[in-house]
């Protein structure tokens, strides 16, 4: 039950940062330190007009 609560920590931060929840969730839950890494890593989406 601890795993599917911590999976959905960097499903949220990836989510924010424009990406798909769900794969992102499923990544956590199989293996949650190397995502959560990931997601605080991924860029934020580019602005329009730049």
């Amino acid at each position: 039950m601890f795993a599917v609560a911590l999976a959905a920590i960097p499903a949220m931060i990836a989510n924010f940062k424009g990406r798909s929840i769900v794969g992102w969730y499923l990544y956590g839950f199989a293996v949650f330190p190397i995502a959560l890494c990931h997601a605080i890593r991924l860029p934020y989406p580019e602005k329009e007009g730049r």
